[in-house]
């Protein structure tokens, strides 16, 4: 039997097949991101299905990229994973590139902290659930 990564490695050189899994980037990235939130907040599919009121099979699907999920699913995994995300912009709603935000669990002592991009400028953690304290630096 052939394994999937030979499979995958003998039609990348095909062009539609290269094409085709390019074109799912996007994807992956969105399905690598949610199991990082998830297991940044330490827990376990069925642990977050029931954090989200669902199944550990749809929790399954957006995880493998079989399903996108809604904005409601979005807002409900962000919640449960006490997942945070936001666009850093000055008075006059243009981006801020390079502001370090830094979140602190004030139950556990635990810090998060990321850096705004270029462009969008949006910067996305996970921390435990509890009561926090955000701050953000920027040097000019």
């Amino acid at each position: 039997m052939t394994k999937t990564s030979e499979l995958h490695r003998r039609w990348s050189k095909e062009r539609g097949y290269k094409a085709a899994y390019d074109g799912l980037g996007e994807e992956f990235d969105l399905a690598r991101a949610l199991i990082e939130a998830r297991t940044a907040a330490g827990l376990s599919q069925p642990q977050l299905a029931r954090r989200m009121g669902t199944s550990q099979s749809y929790i399954a699907r957006l995880e493998g990229g079989k399903v996108r999920p809604s904005t409601d699913a979005l807002e409900r995994f962000a919640q449960a994973t006490s997942t945070f995300s936001g666009r850093i912009v000055d008075a006059g709603d243009a981006v801020l590139p390079g502001v370090t935000v830094t979140v602190r669990n004030e139950n556990t002592g635990v810090v998060r902290t990321a850096e705004s991009g270029s462009g969008t400028a949006t910067c996305t953690w996970s921390a435990n659930v509890g009561s926090r304290r955000a701050s953000s630096r920027i040097e000019l």
